[in-house]
């Protein structure tokens, strides 16, 4: 991605007009690779906490199971001949 896409680009543009041209390429290519950084930290973070709910969905189901299978092992040991 070119820095020149990145978010918040212009606000930052704005914020180092006071500095040399070649200073000014530089922070903008290193506000980029922050920002790139940034995204790939927070896309981790969304697929943990994704994980973390398929996780939970998942023990949801085989706790449901287990609770019919146990409810289904009563009602057959009970059961009168």
């Amino acid at each position: 991605m070119n820095y020149i896409d990145q978010p918040g680009y212009e606000e930052f543009k704005e914020a180092i007009k006071r500095f040399h041209p070649d200073t000014q390429e530089r922070l903008l290519r290193i506000h980029a690779k922050n920002e790139q950084r940034w995204r790939a930290h927070d896309e981790d973070f969304y697929a943990v906490i994704e994980d973390t709910t398929q996780m939970k969905k998942l023990l949801r189901r085989i706790k449901k199971r287990l609770d019919a299978f146990e409810n289904k092992s009563k009602a057959v040991g009970t059961r009168k001949a």
